[in-house]
């Protein structure tokens, strides 16, 4: 049992570690686009402006996506949080 919840564990620490670096990147990538954008059309700083806003957009759409890859995998193995009660075998009186 240990090793089962130990490589969840991994598995969960992996699926974060390359949502960070995707989410990095996604803000990086167009970002400096923008820049160089800037620098040669002199249109500063509406080309760093217009990327961060896509950069952003992109970074969300990635972490919701991620989000709700991992919630598909590690969410639906673990067991309810409580059972379910059981039913009663005793009847109740109905003329109370």
């Amino acid at each position: 049992m240990r090793g089962a919840s130990r490589m969840h564990q991994s598995g969960l620490l992996a699926r974060i570690v390359r949502m960070g670096g995707g989410v990095a990147i996604a803000l990086l990538v167009p970002t400096v686009i923008g820049l160089a954008i800037d620098s040669r059309f002199a249109t500063r700083p509406w080309g760093t402006l217009v990327a961060l806003l896509i950069a952003s957009l992109t970074a969300m759409v990635l972490v919701v996506r991620m989000t709700f890859d991992v919630y598909q995998t590690f969410g639906e193995t673990r067991p309810p949080a409580v059972p379910p009660p059981a039913p009663s075998s005793v009847k109740e009186d109905e003329n109370e």
